[in-house]
């Protein structure tokens, strides 16, 4: 982990034996109240059974600290625990912003977290507090999915500053994550059909059944890089996950 990767952990705690009828508004507004600030929280485990676990990332290593001197209290029907987390919720601001196939720095932010009923256009009213957005697209395939994810691609680059700020805010009951889009068009296998759709993004006005089949194809073309960026984390974090276990045998072994 990055120095500021272990910052952002540092403030985040792991509760687990939690009521499993909590939602996400009601454990912010909880744990919030008690301790300080919450900038993130992520629900983990089956709603069907009594309990769940949670995640939750505090604004300050003081307001975490407080959390864990509550574990034993009883929230609904059962008392939790809490324990320091081994997840990072939020992802550091990115010192050096990915840059596009022009070289200039990317005006485009991941978003997650997104309740189901949030729309392209209320993606782009909120964050056009940011400033001038050209561009929304939200990933609606993955009907599984309790939550979404999406893209919002601003005009100027200082919008996308403002934006990672907004990690933590709730839109439609839901704190949001902001993070930089791993979607850049960069060099890739697809390369020249993502070069294609950026070079038309900045073309002149068009019909809107052009307008709409480009903007299928830069989602497309975001989605796709997404995804094995995705792909890539999830296979680095499988070798972090069984290296580490690898060390506790051999660990608990030797004290054996």
């Amino acid at each position: 982990l990055s120095p500021e990767e272990q910052e952002i952990r540092s403030r985040t705690v792991y509760v687990n034996q939690l009521d499993s009828s909590l939602g996400e508004a009601e454990i912010r507004e909880w744990f919030g109240s008690r301790c300080g600030p919450v900038v993130a929280v992520k629900i983990c485990g089956d709603q069907g059974q009594t309990t769940r676990y949670c995640f939750i990332e505090f604004e300050t290593l003081a307001a975490a600290q407080i959390c864990k001197g509550l574990a034993g209290s009883q929230l609904g029907s059962f008392t939790f625990k809490v324990a320091d987390s081994k997840v990072t919720l939020s992802k550091p601001i990115p010192v050096t912003p990915m840059l596009g196939p022009d070289g200039n720095p990317s005006r485009t932010v991941h978003v997650g977290n997104l309740d189901l009923s949030v729309t392209e256009a209320d993606l782009k009213q909120f964050f056009e507090a940011c400033g001038t957005v050209t561009h929304v697209y939200i990933v609606k395939n993955e009907a599984h999915q309790v939550v979404r994810y999406g893209f919002v691609e601003f005009t100027e680059v200082a919008s996308v500053n403002a934006a990672y700020k907004m990690t933590g805010t709730v839109l439609a009951g839901h704190a949001i994550r902001v993070s930089q889009a791993k979607g850049v068009f960069v060099s890739s296998a697809n390369s020249s059909s993502a070069a294609q759709v950026n070079k038309q993004m900045n073309a002149p006005a068009q019909s809107p059944e052009a307008q709409l089949l480009l903007s299928q194809a830069y989602a497309a073309a975001l989605q796709q890089e997404n995804r094995k960026y995705l792909e890539y984390m999830s296979k680095k974090n499988s070798k972090s996950e069984g290296s580490s276990g690898s060390s506790d045998e051999s660990s608990g072994g030797s004290r054996r």
